[in-house]
């Protein structure tokens, strides 16, 4: 399991980059990105959200904080709506060729798997039901 975009202005976790490492050249690849990320399966439930941190300014609501799985890789909703926002925001070269070998395959996890894959997912993540407020 794999992790992409988990951004350090909205989680805690030494897992997390920073925002600015997302930022670069116009992103040909957005949309794909954009369509693929939608296609994933809800693996971690969480309730709340976070602001744009790349528009302080900007005080409404921005993206959850839900983390969604295509079985392999793991992300916050959240970094769905900055591809959206901004068409200079990047995601790592590893998951986006990811994303082009795997853009027409539907995206299937039985209820059995999406559970191991959540306990994977805290684990990896170093949450436990303690400590889980990392947002």
């Amino acid at each position: 399991m794999k992790l992409i975009g988990f951004i350090k202005q909205h989680s805690k976790g030494t897992y997390a980059t920073d925002i600015i490492e997302y930022i670069s050249t116009p992103n040909n690849d957005r949309e794909a990105l954009i369509n693929y990320l939608n296609k994933g399966i809800l693996l971690l439930p969480f309730m709340g959200g976070v602001d744009n941190c790349i528009e302080e300014k900007d005080e409404e609501f921005f993206g959850y904080v839900a983390v969604y799985t295509d079985g392999e890789w793991i992300w916050p909703q959240y970094i769905v709506e900055y591809l959206k926002k901004y068409e200079n925001f990047n995601l790592n070269t590893e998951f986006t060729n990811h994303v082009k070998l795997n853009i027409n395959k539907k995206i299937k996890i039985s209820d059995k798997e999406i559970i191991v894959l959540e306990k994977q997912a805290y684990k990896l993540l170093g949450w436990t039901k303690d400590n889980v407020n990392r947002f």
